[in-house]
């Protein structure tokens, strides 16, 4: 029943609803935001994925998401997380730069750079400090976006 109405594109939301409440809360906003849990089957809980960057960056993540989720859920064994990217039926990609949080490294004061690139010192592989800072300069700058916004211009 659950494959033919999934061909004619309806779900049965009982389940569907279970599994994504369940997903959610294990993985939390931001990644819930870029994936949806699809199905389970044989052990393994498939998962479309936004873009091909977050399937890579999620692969890292994998035991530790896979062990959230298995505390949440019950209703059947789940050993393997399955990511693929694609489409699902809710998921907006029009206009999806307007709503994602873009932070932008204006807000950075010249301590934060600073802090950065003292911490940056001892990695010797080049593209990793390239990860490192990229990583760094957009969670520094969300802090300042938040902090700005929060209780206005400083």
């Amino acid at each position: 029943m659950a494959r033919v109405l999934k061909k004619a594109g309806m779900r049965l939301p009982v389940q569907d609803n279970r599994l994504k409440e369940a997903w959610n809360s294990a993985v939390g906003v931001m990644i819930a935001a870029q994936t949806h849990p699809d199905r389970i089957r044989d052990g393994t809980l498939f998962l479309k994925v936004s873009t091909s960057v977050w399937m890579h960056q999620l692969q890292f993540l994998k035991q530790d998401i896979l062990e959230k989720f298995q505390k949440r859920w019950q209703a059947e064994p789940v050993h393997r997380l399955h990511f693929s990217v694609g489409k699902w039926a809710g998921a907006s990609t029009a206009g999806q730069e307007k709503t994602f949080f873009q932070p932008t490294a204006t807000l950075l004061k010249k301590r934060d750079r600073k802090m950065i690139e003292e911490s940056l010192v001892e990695v010797r592989d080049q593209e990793l400090q390239i990860v490192l800072r990229r990583a760094m300069l957009k969670e520094l700058a969300r802090r300042r976006y938040l902090e700005h916004h929060r209780r206005g211009p400083v």
